[in-house]
């Protein structure tokens, strides 16, 4: 009723082709944020993979993908809940900032040096206040570079060693690199200012027991059905579509789409033209042209 009084039948439109309408708005809309960082920063996703997860995530990815031309889409196990298995399971991290602003050049690499050391003290003592061990710990350097004049920077990945050889060339020409990759063009000719100096601490933890290989015992496909429901779907109209219970899924067989996978957590859809196997690690893998 909400869809039918509120948006079909001010549009002109039956049920079915509203709400069509208002999943296919809200995938532009996502496709267009997948593009704004990825495109916008330099990234052809043609090139990429894309992981799907949340709760809706999986619903949405085979458009998103077809949208984007993007040809393989990651399934985690329970991706529902594959944010809050990331927050208990990531690494710790802190990141330290200074202000510097300076032209890049050789009179700046002494303060860029004790710059860079009081940081790393900061950055150790709070590694060792965490009690993690020593040879988990990474301590890693950047800069916020720009043009003189710009008002934007871009943070550019910095070697410590390059800094004691007295190799800012190199960290020049990598911004001007980055600069060509991210806007599309690049000055080399002119002079870089450096803005911030980064420092990230990173103390490592085990994540041995957040994904495992799989084990299950090889069967028919058929094994998996839970049911057979009535799906709509651009290309065919109203389909009897299989649905699949994931955790009885055999691996490394493929189905083929349209189909419905359910979990717990989430549900996969494979939109026609598309085909879903389990990996031995337990994801589901979709690809288009099936």
């Amino acid at each position: 009723e909400a869809i039918q009084q509120r948006v079909g039948d001010r549009l002109g439109l039956d049920t079915v082709a509203a709400a069509q309408g208002i999943v296919d708005i809200v995938n532009a809309s996502m496709a267009n944020a997948i593009r704004m960082i990825s495109v916008e920063r330099g990234y052809d996703p043609r090139s990429l993979t894309l992981v799907a997860f949340g709760g809706a995530g999986p619903v949405h990815a085979g458009r998103l993908a077809e949208e984007l031309d993007i040809a393989t889409v990651v399934v985690p196990p329970n991706p529902g809940v594959f944010s809050a298995v990331g927050l208990v399971s990531s690494d710790l991290k802190r990141d330290y900032v200074r202000t510097h602003f300076a032209a890049l050049d050789q009179d700046v690499l002494a303060p860029i040096r004790e710059g860079y050391r009081q940081m790393e003290r900061e950055a150790e003592d709070m590694l060792a206040r965490s009690g993690i061990d020593r040879e988990r710990w990474e301590v890693r350097h950047s800069m916020d570079l720009r043009l003189v004049h710009q008002a934007y920077e871009l943070t550019v990945p910095v070697d410590r060693a390059e800094l004691e050889a007295d190799a800012l060339s190199t960290i020049t020409e990598r911004f001007h690199g980055q600069h060509l990759a991210v806007y599309g063009y690049n000055a080399p000719g002119e002079a870089v200012q450096l803005v911030n100096l980064r420092v990230s601490a990173i103390g490592r933890l085990s994540r041995s027991y957040v994904v495992r290989p799989v084990t299950r015992p090889d069967g028919p496909l058929d094994g998996a059905v839970a049911a057979e429901r009535r799906v709509f779907f651009k290309e065919t109209g109203f389909i009897l579509c299989p649905v699949y219970d994931r955790t009885k899924l055999p691996v490394d067989v493929a189905i083929q789409g349209p189909a419905i996978v359910e979990e717990a957590s989430s549900t996969v859809v494979v939109y026609p033209g598309q085909s879903a196997t389990v990996t031995g690690w337990d994801t589901i893998t979709l690809r288009s042209g099936a």
